[in-house]
């Protein structure tokens, strides 16, 4: 029998089996199904043809090779799920820390309903959302930007010791992203949101999408290097959007003002590797 072990094969099968298709290009996939299971007709043109019979088959075929039936049966579970199913759990569309969000804390313990944890510096605890103790999290969360600068919470200045002593979750990307924005919109609405992004346009638009009570900016940032040798004008350019200065709040108005007259974009890494104290601006 032929192998088709990876998670494309089958989703490229399980999307020409759930849109009923009759003709598909014959890419080196298709190719081995007809030559292997006589399955389809090659057409002029590279084209496989398909009829009811042959989809038939294939959906056959696929469902005894690995117990997943590429109709019905979904990619949905991490691989332990997944693997309660099928013998390739590699096929699980999520990522392993998938669900997971990554958090730091000065505080001495973090509340989780399994138990308590500690971060000391340079570390970070990754958890299940569902075992965050909402009601030990105080008055706000801080979600941080950088990956690096995370990684590094407890050397970040913060002038604000309410927020410096906040829970600080890393925002990620793609689906860590969505993960944190589905905690944070489940979260109780007497928890704020701080939003730890880098001085810049695009700082502000994470912000702002996060929906965040307030954000953590230079203490004093009209006495930052305009020079190359912090500020990334380039960056700036990139990002500037004249519009966007309608949606910022009256609190933040100030330092993005000031941002924009500079033509200036500082990043959380520059803003610790100098030591910059960050302070709280609320809306």
């Amino acid at each position: 029998m032929i192998a088709i072990a990876g998670k494309k094969a089958f989703q490229s099968i399980q999307a020409v089996l759930r849109q009923d298709k009759s003709e598909v290009r014959l890419s080196d996939l298709w190719r081995t199904i007809h030559d292997e299971l006589t399955i389809g007709v090659r057409l002029p043109g590279g084209v496989l043809r398909l009829d009811a019979e042959d989809r038939r088959r294939l959906r056959e075929y696929i469902h005894g090779l690995h117990g997943l039936d590429p109709l019905l049966d979904e990619l949905d579970g991490d691989r332990v799920e997944l693997a309660a199913r099928t013998s390739n759990e590699m096929f699980s569309a999520q990522p392993v820390f998938g669900r997971l969000l990554r958090l730091v804390s000065r505080r001495p313990e973090i509340h989780l309903l399994t138990g308590c944890a500690s971060t000391p510096p340079g570390s970070a605890l990754t958890v299940d959302p569902s075992l965050i103790m909402a009601e030990s999290l105080g008055a706000m969360v801080v979600v941080v930007e950088n990956g690096a600068v995370f990684s590094r919470w407890h050397d970040v200045p913060i002038a604000d010791s309410q927020a410096a002593g906040a829970l600080a979750i890393y925002r990620g990307h793609d689906q860590e992203a969505r993960v944190v924005a589905d905690w944070l919109v489940s979260r109780p609405d007497d928890i704020s949101i701080v939003a730890a992004v880098d001085f810049d346009p695009a700082g502000f638009e994470i912000a702002l999408a996060l929906g965040a009570a307030s954000i953590l900016l230079p203490e004093d940032w009209s006495k930052l290097p305009r020079d190359g040798s912090m500020n990334k004008a380039r960056a700036f350019d990139e990002q500037y959007r004249p519009e966007l200065i309608e949606r910022i709040p009256v609190g933040w108005l100030p330092a993005y003002e000031w941002l924009v007259s500079q033509r200036a974009a500082f990043t959380q890494e520059a803003l610790l590797a100098r030591g910059v104290s960050l302070q709280l601006l609320t809306r």
